[in-house]
């Protein structure tokens, strides 16, 4: 197949499929079906247009990120397998032999070989390396991400240790190394149970496309929870995600059939406030609102959480209170996290000129500006560091 546009790796797989299966539809002449083993792509290049070649090699720009040229690299891999390992089984052998004294200039080599040539023993052999070399980072999973492209079985093992060491680690709101796509195939193919792939995996298609793939979020989410039911950190990432979308007729049965391991634990039961406070329900349970469960929500929920749970009490007063006092030990302490909290509840319950006007008087209109940015963005990585807020309160004295 050719000028497939890149997409979601899912979605082109059952596209594959059904071609396949549609070219080995039995024909009328029995001598006459195909027997087609896999359908390839040569996929849509948008550069093309402009420069009208992909060098292979080629050492200005990264050429590993255009697809078409990877698609062309595994045809000729698929056409010419047995020339290209004949040719490039010594060099292996002998990269690998030169390891130990030589083991920088062997790493090369055997890169160099597997991303020009596109040879699975060469990034199995590399990957092997990054893991007796420790490694990791991106490196290791583009390597991963290349050999997984072979759909070998036996690469199966290697490939998800990989993933499910590294990937977790990585800073989420930064760009990947790989297709997320690619993790997900990983993880659902080498039937990775863990926890951290899982959030990992969730974590990066919250906030892909601006937020739109919160669904498929949820998703990986509550697969991994029914893998693992009995494990408590899925569980409450699966409920703040339908918080987070607001499907609520999903949050029901599982409040319902969990709700005693709910009240056991105070992860939980904070969630669980976090679920109702934000859902369109009027009132609120009335488990949550027995007195030493308020205090246990008082105790380990964020303060703005804390409050809007006390508003949807109809203790209003009281959560005004509480937010003006967070917002004032704040200040006093230069504390830019019980700032960020407490303006997230003032303004949560119409009290933004309360906020703006104590801000202003305290740090002054600049520092303030960045302040209630940060706030009503709900950014709180934009907030004014907490030395810097207590060196501008201490000049204003």
């Amino acid at each position: 197949m050719s000028r497939l546009p890149v997409g979601n790796a899912t979605q082109e797989r059952g596209f594959l499929e059904r071609i396949r299966d549609y070219l080995n539809e039995p024909s009328d002449e029995l001598s006459e079906t195909l027997a087609c083993d896999e359908v390839l792509i040569l996929h849509h290049e948008q550069s093309l247009y402009f420069s009208e070649r992909i060098l292979i090699g080629e050492t200005t720009g990264d050429s590993s990120k255009i697809p078409l040229l990877q698609d062309y690299l595994r045809l000729f891999a698929k056409v010419s397998a047995d020339v290209v390992l004949q040719r490039t089984k010594p060099i292996i052998d002998r990269a690998l032999e030169r390891l130990l004294d030589y083991p920088d200039e062997a790493q090369k080599e055997l890169e160099s070989l597997a991303y020009s040539y596109n040879v699975h023993e060469a990034f199995l052999q590399l990957l092997r390396v990054y893991r007796v070399r420790n490694i990791g980072g991106s490196a290791a999973l583009k390597a991963a991400e290349r050999l997984w492209d072979f759909r070998q079985d036996e690469d199966m093992p290697l490939v998800g240790s990989v993933v499910q060491s590294i990937f977790p680690k990585l800073e989420y709101w930064n760009d990947a190394p790989v297709s997320v796509d690619f993790v997900e195939d990983v993880w659902r193919h080498a039937a990775i149970d863990s926890q951290d792939l899982a959030i990992a995996l969730a974590q990066r298609y919250r906030m892909a496309r601006g937020g739109r793939d919160r669904g498929r979020s949820l998703r990986i989410l509550q697969e991994a929870w029914t893998h693992l039911p009995d494990n408590d950190q899925l569980l409450t990432q699966v409920l703040r995600e339908i918080a987070n979308i607001g499907v609520w007729e999903q949050a029901r049965p599982i409040v319902e059939q969990n709700k005693g391991r709910l009240l056991a634990n105070d992860k939980l039961i904070v969630e669980w406030a976090r679920l109702e406070v934000q859902s369109p329900s009027k009132e609120l349970p009335a488990e949550l609102l027995e007195p030493a469960n308020v205090a246990r929500i008082a105790a380990e929920a964020p303060p703005s959480l804390y409050v809007k749970f006390l508003a949807k009490a109809d203790r209003g007063e009281e959560a005004r209170l509480r937010a003006r006092e967070l917002l004032t030990q704040g200040m006093n302490g230069g504390n830019s996290d019980e700032i960020y909290e407490a303006g997230l509840a003032l303004i949560e319950l119409g009290e933004d000129e309360v906020f703006d006007a104590a801000i202003v008087q305290r740090y002054g209109p600049e520092v303030a500006r960045r302040i209630r940015a940060a706030v009503r963005d709900q950014e709180p990585y934009s907030m004014p560091p907490s030395d810097l807020l207590e060196s501008v309160r201490s000049r204003r004295r």
